[in-house]
């Protein structure tokens, strides 16, 4: 009963004490802008403001600060550069008595750069709460500005470790043409050329991104990395979903600070809808805000009870929650823990804070040093500046899942290390993780193993053929009707043409069998035994038909020829080939070579086959194949020629000159409607290898037939 008569009394006088020491206290004013009124654009910080007089209360509360109390004269930007300038002005024109010794915020990038760049004039210390342009790092411009919020760079190690997490080496970067982006635009593209990163486009934005998206869309970009503010992202992404560049095989990396659902404010020709359909599940990068650690802040508060309080108190005003709303609390922090820290040094100097005027640049350089060796525990987390007074810290990743952006992953700036909550928690659309680009998987383009079987089949059988007739020629070269026919010469002739039934079968090997170097040593080969074996083959039976045409239809005394002579005619000709081919493979081999075909797209666009042929070829290879040609045409014309002169000559004495001609005849025909259609047509390999395959087979075997057929007939009638 005792107690409960007494508690109203003690609660009384603990209530009037605490009156009369404020009351006693001096008060020291910080000048404050926030970005409020927007009408005419910007970004709004109005929200920042229950949170910044929360920490004043919360200062004046504390044990800090004892002597003094603070208050804030704060003003309105309006985000606007020269309006920042006049408030900046307005309050340096305030009573003595209410003269600012520090100053805070800005509201937003661009009128922070309007009051930091002459407020230095003034020896002010200015702390920015939501100014994230990398220009306000700029120590000759800016040489008394300190940040608690990030600078916009912070997210591009972030943009860098998430490209690397998922293999990207392939992006474009659209820009909005602002201060706040355009440096770190920069800044993005030097560490994506350091670490290696090709850019395919790099676009800045001024007012309609019609053209720039078109460009990204010819350029097949597919990761794309924007910085621009909402309204800006609004259009960018209404051109893309006209321009169809929406779906899984798109992904936006872009800020993460915008408002919520900012898709759904109806200042484009398309509906909130589609805006949201063309951005996709996109990733935002943000600096690190509603700080989740458990530990208690220098209010002796967690982060997560300042967050509660902080709802509360503006949910009662007409503003909105803001984000950034914990890096104002923590800015009025860095305010009174300097001051705080300043008094002891101060008073050894004979001095106190109230004597801070704004021509006094030592109490200034003493703000300066105390706060560049601040590091504590604020409502965003741990707090400590770099030399250049931006915040060092960590970035969060989210993901815009349905409806709302959800975190996905945190970005520590300090380790440079990138941990996300798991893999599960991001989501793709048709459930595939992204490509930088159409995965183009090369198709050899190859001989069928079916045909590839059914020519070596046939070559097989011509080769046994020819053997078998080989074989007929040497046993009976002293009968008389294979004696008279120069067995020698038919035996050139059959080992030519197996050496053609070889250069068949191996026009069908490629890749899918031999190895680059193995194809090219092939293509040397394959040049050899056809032109070789075409020379053996046909010289033989073109030095016999000369023969017949120098004996029995020239106008001259008749001779005999014998076979040594037509064994010249083949040696000559196996000469010419050999130098003719020895200055070709010397002066330009011929090898490997490749030839793309157009490419076959899959349905979603992630992936697309590229045939390729493989073929034999060389420099100046068609001069080359022109020589060649040439030569051997010509021997085609003049044998053809020769088989028609002696196209009536029957003579017992050589008993195959008629059959010899029709070889010519078949040959020539042959030749003359299968090389052009086997030289032009590289697409198709089955059709090239089948049609000279079988050009090859049937002359070589309608000659041998030709030649020995016959004979065995005769031999078979005549045993």
């Amino acid at each position: 009963m005792f107690i409960n008569f007494l508690w109203p009394v003690i609660l009384t006088a603990t209530l009037t004490a605490s009156i009369a020491n404020n009351s006693t206290r001096k008060k020291l004013w910080i000048g404050a802008f926030f970005t409020v009124d927007i009408s005419d654009g910007g970004w709004s910080s109005a929200g920042v403001l229950p949170a910044v007089e929360m920490a004043i209360e919360d200062v004046n509360n504390s044990t800090i600060l004892q002597d003094y109390e603070l208050h804030m004269e704060w003003r309105d930007t309006k985000c606007k550069r020269g309006y920042g300038i006049r408030q900046l002005v307005d309050l340096l024109e305030l009573p003595s008595d209410k003269s600012p010794i520090m100053l805070i915020g800005g509201g937003c990038s661009v009128g922070t750069e309007a009051t930091a760049e002459v407020s230095h004039f003034w020896n002010l210390i200015q702390i920015a709460f939501s100014a994230n342009s990398m220009y306000l790092s700029e120590q000759d411009r800016y040489p008394l500005l300190f940040r608690t919020c990030y600078t916009e760079s912070i997210g591009n190690p972030a943009r860098i470790a998430i490209l690397k997490r998922y293999g990207w080496k392939n992006v474009a970067t659209v820009y909005q043409n602002e201060g706040l982006f355009t440096l770190t635009a920069i800044h993005l593209r030097e560490m994506l050329d350091k670490n290696n990163f090709t850019v395919i486009s790099s676009e800045n934005l001024a007012k309609d991104p019609t053209f720039q998206i078109l460009n990204l869309k010819q350029k097949d970009a597919r990761i794309i990395i924007g910085m621009f503010y909402s309204a800006m992202a609004r259009k960018v992404f209404c051109r893309a979903y006209k321009e169809g560049m929406y779906g899984a095989r798109y992904l936006w990396l872009i800020p993460g600070w915008f408002s919520d659902q900012w898709w759904n404010i109806t200042d484009t020709d398309c509906t909130p809808a589609q805006i949201k359909l063309a951005a996709g599940n996109y990733i935002a990068i943000m600096e690190s805000t509603w700080s989740t650690d458990p530990r208690l802040t220098i209010n002796r508060q967690t982060a997560a009870e300042l967050t509660e309080r902080y709802f509360k108190r503006v949910d009662a005003t007409p503003y909105t929650r803001n984000e950034y709303s914990v890096f104002g609390y923590d800015a009025v922090w860095a305010v009174a823990q300097t001051l705080d820290k300043a008094i002891p040094v101060l008073r050894a100097q004979g001095r106190m804070l109230e004597d801070f005027r704004f021509n006094d640049s030592s109490m200034s350089a003493l703000f300066k040093s105390i706060l560049q060796g601040l590091h504590y525990q604020g409502m965003s987390g741990e707090i400590m500046f770099n030399s250049k007074g931006d915040r060092i810290g960590s970035a969060i990743v989210k993901q815009l899942q349905g409806d709302r952006e959800v975190k996905i992953g945190t970005y520590d700036s300090i380790h440079g290390t990138l941990i996300l909550d798991g893999p599960s928690k991001l989501i793709w659309q048709d459930g595939a993780i992204p490509v930088d680009r159409m995965v183009v998987k090369l198709k050899l383009v190859s001989v069928s193993a079916s045909l590839f079987i059914v020519i070596t089949l046939f070559c097989s059988i011509g080769i046994l053929l020819a053997l078998g007739f080989l074989a007929f020629n040497i046993h009976y070269r002293e009968r008389r009707f294979i004696r008279m026919s120069s067995p020698r010469m038919n035996s050139i002739t059959v080992i030519g043409c197996i050496i053609i039934y070889f250069a068949a079968l191996l026009s069908g090997l490629d890749g899918k069998y031999l190895s680059e170097d193995q194809y090219s040593t092939l293509c040397q080969v394959k040049l050899w035994t056809l032109s070789v074996g075409f020379t053996l083959a046909y010289g033989a039976m073109f030095s016999k038909t000369w023969r017949v045409h120098v004996i029995f239809l020239r106008r001259i005394e008749r001779r005999s020829i014998r076979d040594h002579q037509l064994y010249g005619i083949v040696i000559a000709l196996l000469a010419v080939d050999t130098a003719l081919l020895a200055a070709w493979q010397v002066l330009n081999p011929f090898i490997r070579a490749i030839k793309y075909l157009p490419i076959e797209k899959d349905e979603n666009g992630f992936e697309a086959v590229r045939p390729y042929i493989e073929y034999c070829s060389c420099d100046h290879v068609m001069e080359w194949k022109g020589v060649i040609l040439a030569y051997k045409g010509l021997l085609l014309i003049l044998g053809a020629f020769l088989a028609w002169e002696t196209r009536n000559v029957t003579i017992p004495a050589l008993n195959d000159s008629r059959n010899i001609g029709v070889s010519v005849y078949t040959v020539v025909l042959s030749c003359v409607v299968g090389l052009p259609v086997v030289l032009v047509v590289k697409d198709m390999p089955d059709f090239t290898y089948g049609l000279g395959a079988c050009v090859c087979i049937i002359c070589t075997t309608i000659t041998l037939c030709l030649m020995f057929i016959p004979k065995v007939t005769f031999k078979l009638h005549n045993p």
